[in-house]
């Protein structure tokens, strides 16, 4: 019993001594564990430090940026609106630009096609004067046997002018043509048929002396009836085509000389005969234009 007890008390200690030694070395490395941590945690407290500040610091370089970047996005709005300002500067100076190059276009296609109208209408006239100084050479020859008071021949304003005395052609207060009328208004019908190209009008004149016959109510009647009779003699007797011609009469109202002498009624007396290009060429011309421009609109 004594050495059972005896046994006991040994194990006992042996026991306290191992558990006294185990706490000890737990003590150490829990002490150096705390140790570490605490060291750790500096450390780590250092870095948190570290990091904040270069957080601040990039936190005022992003503000540092976005502030660039708005002066940045200022001036790119402020540049793109003067781009567009420019753009639209030069697009309306294009724009006017090209306009006046369409209106000088235009104007000088209008001076071109006048021009070209120009030329035609000068080669028209030449083409008509032409004929008509072929026809005033061809009626003076035609005429050369008749005396010069007795009718004369001039060309004027594009025209060609014949006039009759009245004693050539009728017996005074008649519209009855003679013999010697007659012969000279055939004269004058070989060359008009010659030329089917123009028009022919006869305007018969007075003094300024009223008649009033059995045959003639005035001066009025008197100068028709003798223009109307060489109308007659042209178309039925030597066939010049009645479309060429015009009749008309005057009366004492387009004088050449004054009424108040024996020689003036004397020239007034007459019958005018006028040569005159048919101006349905001219007229033509001018309307083919007028009808072309119609249709550019």
């Amino acid at each position: 019993m004594n050495k059972f007890k005896l046994q006991l008390s040994v194990l006992m200690i042996i026991i306290t001594l191992l558990t006294s030694c185990v706490s000890k070395k737990k003590f150490v490395n829990t002490e150096n564990e705390r140790l570490s941590c605490i060291e750790r945690e500096l450390l780590l407290n250092e870095q948190k430090t570290a990091l904040n500040k270069q957080i601040e610091f990039l936190k005022k370089k992003i503000r540092l940026l976005e502030d660039d970047t708005t002066s940045l996005y200022a001036q790119i709005r402020d540049f793109e609106n003067k781009v567009k300002e420019y753009d639209m500067m030069i697009t309306s100076n294009l724009s006017e630009k090209e306009k006046l190059n369409l209106q000088l276009k235009k104007k000088n296609d209008d001076l071109r096609e006048r021009e070209k109208k120009i030329i035609e209408l000068d080669s028209i006239s030449k083409k008509q004067t032409d004929i008509l100084k072929d026809v005033l050479s061809k009626i003076n020859n035609a005429l050369v046997s008749f005396k010069k008071d007795e009718l004369s021949v001039k060309m004027k304003d594009g025209r060609v002018y014949i006039s009759l005395a009245d004693k050539l052609l009728f017996p005074p207060g008649s519209s009855d043509l003679d013999e010697r009328g007659k012969k000279a208004i055939g004269a004058l019908a070989g060359v008009i048929n010659e030329q089917p190209s123009l028009d022919i009008m006869i305007i018969g004149h007075t003094d300024s002396i009223p008649i009033k016959t059995n045959c003639f109510k005035d001066n009025w009647d008197l100068s028709v009836s003798r223009a109307n009779s060489v109308v007659r003699i042209l178309t039925e007797n030597y066939k010049v085509k009645p479309l060429q011609i015009v009749s008309a009469g005057k009366s004492e109202f387009s004088p050449v000389a004054k009424n108040e002498t024996k020689e003036g009624r004397a020239l007034n007396r007459r019958i005018e005969i006028v040569i005159l290009p048919k101006l349905d060429e001219l007229y033509n011309l001018i309307q083919k234009k007028e009808n072309i421009k119609e249709k550019s609109r």
